[in-house]
């Protein structure tokens, strides 16, 4: 009985479990090869031959800044972000990308750099960077070439143009505030997905049939008998004393005498506004004030009611406003109503 239970419970949970395996491992898929970089540590810029460049993680002393040539600006007019020339290798160039923070130590470092290169003083400091070589792509790239005036430029020159940047700060294909976020949301995905699996095979969804048992294999073995005996309608086992029903994933286990009023319930689901369809479930209430609710399809509902009114006639069965108040009063009541009706 609870290995046939346990895997009903897998198979309903089995969806949430591939959403939030697959969406997690997506995720991490996007930031792993970030947080292995980072445990790694950057190369030194200086010691990766420029054929190796792309895809690195590198720590840079960055000397010179030639020129820029291009920039990102926010919706209000600040500088989010600034594309630097730099040299690299032996002859080579590539572009710097820094954010927003770091654009005007880039701004001072290529002044000093034009000063330079003007017959002024070497420059005597340098902006230790950390970031990602990647591809430059789309916009970027062509206003890098531009900046070169590329197409004029002889094969051999050509090749001393790296298409490539060094955005600082990033791990990777993402700075790592963002693969850190990736990485976590990742994390906790696979373990929901894990934990559900964990969940269903080792009974967390049948605590109902835990708490009636307590350890004692004589309750279990009664138990094991009545679930075995008692044919289900639409998944719903009927006993003298017990009934047993999926509430979704979980199973509950429930003594017929604690259980007042049942009744069928219809809930229109809209997006927008616009009906996107209905769903079915039969509803139990407990002397408790518990309530619980067994979705099924929609022809099962009544078949199931009419099959609790023949096993348990002293249950209140049918939903009303009036019913739902003397309920919320006291389901004592409501039960005591009903066993007068009766007599």
């Amino acid at each position: 009985m609870l290995k046939q239970l346990k895997m009903y419970s897998l198979r309903k949970v089995l969806v949430w479990v591939l959403v939030t395996l697959v969406v997690g491992a997506v995720f991490l898929a996007m930031s792993v090869p970030g947080v292995v970089m980072l445990a790694k540590g950057p190369a030194y810029l200086d010691d990766v031959p420029v054929e190796e460049l792309e895809g690195k993680y590198v720590t840079a002393d960055v000397e010179y800044i030639l020129d820029w040539f291009a920039y990102t600006e926010s919706s209000k007019g600040a500088v989010t972000e600034k594309e630097y020339i730099i040299p690299v290798g032996t002859q080579e160039f590539m572009a710097l990308v820094l954010d927003g923070k770091m654009v005007e130590q880039g701004e001072a470092l290529m002044n000093d750099t034009a000063d330079y290169l003007n017959g002024g003083s070497d420059v005597e400091w340098y902006m230790q960077v950390q970031g990602t070589v990647r591809p430059l792509e789309g916009e970027h790239l062509r206003y890098f070439k531009e900046a070169f005036a590329y197409d004029e430029l002889s094969p051999e020159n050509q090749a001393l143009v790296l298409p490539l940047g060094l955005y600082v700060g990033d791990v990777g294909a993402h700075d790592q505030v963002t693969m850190w976020f990736f990485f976590g949301i990742g994390m906790v995905l696979v373990a929901i997905g894990l934990f559900l699996v964990v969940k269903a095979l080792t009974g967390g969804y049948q605590k109902s049939i835990k708490t009636y048992c307590q350890g004692d294999p004589m309750a279990l073995e009664q138990l094991e008998r009545f679930y075995e005996e008692t044919p289900p309608v639409h998944g719903v086992r009927l006993g003298r004393d017990l009934l047993l029903v999926q509430q979704d994933a979980a199973t509950i286990l429930l003594e017929a005498q604690r259980v007042v009023w049942a009744y069928g319930q219809t809930v229109q689901h809209r997006t927008n506004g616009i009906p996107t369809g209905k769903t079915y479930a039969l509803i139990l209430r407990t002397d408790n004030g518990k309530m619980y609710t067994v979705p099924m399809k929609k022809d099962a509902v009544p078949e199931v009611l009419e099959a609790t009114h023949d096993a348990y006639p002293d249950w209140v069965m049918g939903y009303s406003k009036d019913l739902e108040d003397i309920y919320k009063q006291s389901p004592v009541v409501l039960r005591e109503r009903k066993r007068a009706a009766m007599a």
